[in-house]
């Protein structure tokens, strides 16, 4: 891959941009949740991350995205606190915007927190050095 793909962005329930890139043509189709420092664009200066992100791509379609209120995603009000099922709502959109029907998850951080809680069209979640819940 040459360069960094294309952010687009999916509206919410709410109202609000969800940043989201797709990058690949494989046939399956691997969701990578980061935790909540996580800027799509930025994420694709760090080489070992780009790289990663390159590999991932290389066998499927490889989808990230900024929840709500982190990254290239709309901000959040101050006084928000949204739950992990309403952040996993974001994934929601963010699969329809782009007509997948059904994802492999692959969560870091806490976003294995939002790959548990997300079972549409689930192939199955993997939870890598994921936090425990914060409640």
């Amino acid at each position: 891959m040459t360069g960094e793909p294309e952010t687009t962005y999916a509206t919410g329930g709410d109202g609000s941009q969800i940043a989201y890139q797709v990058v690949g043509d494989g046939p399956l189709d691997l969701v990578f949740l980061t935790g909540s420092l996580s800027h799509v664009d930025i994420r694709w200066e760090h080489p070992p991350s780009a790289r990663s992100r390159e590999r991932m791509a290389s066998f499927s379609r490889f989808i990230c995205f900024d929840r709500r209120g982190v990254g290239a995603s709309d901000r959040l009000p101050d006084d928000a606190t949204p739950t992990w099922e309403e952040w996993s709502d974001d994934l929601g959109v963010v699969l329809d915007a782009i007509g997948s029907e059904s994802a492999a998850i692959c969560g870091t951080a806490d976003g294995g927190q939002m790959a548990l809680t997300f079972v549409r069209g689930l192939r199955g979640p993997v939870a890598l050095r994921s936090a425990r819940p914060l409640r």
